[in-house]
C-alpha cells in the first residue's frame, strides 16, 4: 500500500490526527446510522453528504470533486453551514496540482485546504478512498457510517448506482481485500461495505 498526501504546493504531508474518525456517506442508510450510532472524533464525509451534514466537517472527500465539490460547498455555505477544514481528491500526477488550482473562481484556486492524493492501489470509489486515506493518516478506529448505495441516496432514494459494484469490478475488490485485511480490527461498519469487499465468493 503506498499513499502519500500533497498539498497545493506540491509539500508532502505528514499527519497526526485523533485516535478515532466517523466517515459520513451518502446512501439512504445514513441517517438511522447516525441516529443509532452517532458520530466519534473527525468526521469525514463523502461527496453529496458535504452539503448536508448539519455539523463540523474536519475532511471532505471526493473522486469526483473537480466537476462538484464547489457545488457541495456552495449548498453548505448557503445553508450557513462552516467550510471543510480539508477537502481532499485523488492526484493521478501530483505535478497536476497548479494547474488545476489555478482554475479561475475553482474550489481549488490557491486554496490551502486542499489535498491531492496518490494511492496505489486505486481504491475505485470514494468510500474506500477515504478509508484508505484514514488509514494512512494514522486513525487507529475508522467508523463507516451510510456506505450503502442499493437503496439510493438518502436525499433521493431513486438515485442507487452501485447496487452491483463489485461484481463489475473484482480486480477492485481484491486489491481492497488485499490493502484492508491486515487492518480489518481498525475499521467498523453496521452496513454492508466491508461485508462484501471481504466476501469469499461473488458479494451481494
Amino acid at each position: 500500500m503506498r499513499h502519500r498526501a500533497f498539498t497545493v504546493e506540491g509539500n508532502l504531508i505528514d499527519w497526526t490526527s485523533s485516535p478515532v474518525c466517523t466517515i459520513i456517506g451518502a446512501g439512504a442508510t445514513v441517517v438511522a446510522e447516525i441516529a443509532e450510532h452517532g458520530i466519534e472524533g473527525e468526521v469525514m464525509t463523502l461527496n453529496d453528504s458535504t452539503a448536508y451534514w448539519h455539523g463540523p466537517i474536519h475532511h471532505a472527500f471526493s473522486m469526483h470533486a473537480r466537476e462538484y465539490m464547489h457545488h457541495w460547498l456552495g449548498l453548505r455555505e448557503a445553508r450557513g453551514r462552516n467550510a471543510p477544514a480539508f477537502v481532499h481528491s485523488l492526484l493521478r500526477d501530483r505535478m497536476q496540482v497548479p494547474k488545476v488550482q489555478k482554475t479561475p473562481g475553482s474550489w481549488l484556486e490557491m486554496d490551502e485546504r486542499f489535498i491531492g492524493w496518490e494511492m496505489a492501489p486505486d481504491p475505485g470509489f470514494t468510500g474506500v478512498f477515504a478509508v484508505y486515506a484514514a488509514l494512512a493518516m494514522g486513525f487507529e478506529k475508522i467508523r463507516i457510517l451510510g456506505s450503502d448505495m442499493e437503496g439510493g441516496h438518502f436525499w433521493d432514494m431513486s438515485l442507487g448506482g452501485d447496487v452491483k459494484f463489485w461484481q463489475k469490478f473484482p480486480e477492485v475488490r481484491k486489491c481492497c481485500q488485499e490493502t484492508l485485511e491486515p487492518h480489518r480490527k481498525r475499521l467498523w461498519c453496521p452496513g454492508k461495505m466491508l461485508k462484501k469487499i471481504f466476501a469469499r465468493d461473488n458479494p451481494k
